[in-house]
C-alpha cells in the first residue's frame, strides 16, 4: 500500500497555481519585450544600411584619389549599368568614370555592386542621376 512520506514539508514539484502564475508573468514580460525588440531590429537594419552606404562612399573617394579619375556611385539597373531613377532599393554600382559621361562603359571596371536585402530601408536620391 501507498503510505505518505514521514516529512510532509518536503515538496517534489510545483502546484498548478504556481505554474499558471509563472506562465502569466512570462507572458506579460514577453508582451512588453517584443515591441521593443522589433523596434531595435528595424533600427539595427537601418544603421547597417547607412554604414554600408557610408563605406561605399569612402571607397568611391579613395578610388578616385588613387586612380586620379572620377568615380560614380549610382542606382543599379540590374544589368550593371546606371539606372535613370531616384529609387536605390534595387542596389547600386560603383565604377571609375574614365570618359566622364557618368555612365558605365564596357572598358570601365565594376568596383562594387551592392544589392540590399528585400524589405529593408529604402534609399532615394533627390533627382535622377542622368
Amino acid at each position: 500500500m501507498f503510505r505518505p512520506s514521514a516529512s510532509p514539508g518536503v515538496q517534489r514539484g510545483v502546484t498548478l497555481i504556481e505554474l499558471i502564475s509563472t506562465l502569466a508573468v512570462a507572458a506579460v514580460l514577453l508582451t512588453l519585450a517584443v515591441p521593443g525588440f522589433s523596434r531595435w531590429s528595424e533600427e539595427s537594419r537601418l544603421v547597417t544600411e547607412v554604414n554600408t552606404l557610408l563605406t561605399h562612399l569612402h571607397l568611391a573617394r579613395s578610388e578616385a584619389v588613387k586612380q586620379r579619375t572620377p568615380v560614380v556611385l549610382c542606382p543599379d539597373d540590374g544589368q550593371g549599368d546606371c539606372a535613370a531613377t531616384i529609387e536605390w532599393q534595387a542596389g547600386y554600382i560603383l565604377f571609375p568614370d574614365l570618359d566622364g559621361d557618368r555612365q558605365r562603359d564596357p572598358d570601365e571596371p565594376l568596383l562594387r555592386r551592392y544589392r540590399p536585402d528585400a524589405g529593408g530601408p529604402r534609399i532615394r536620391s533627390a533627382r535622377s542621376t542622368r
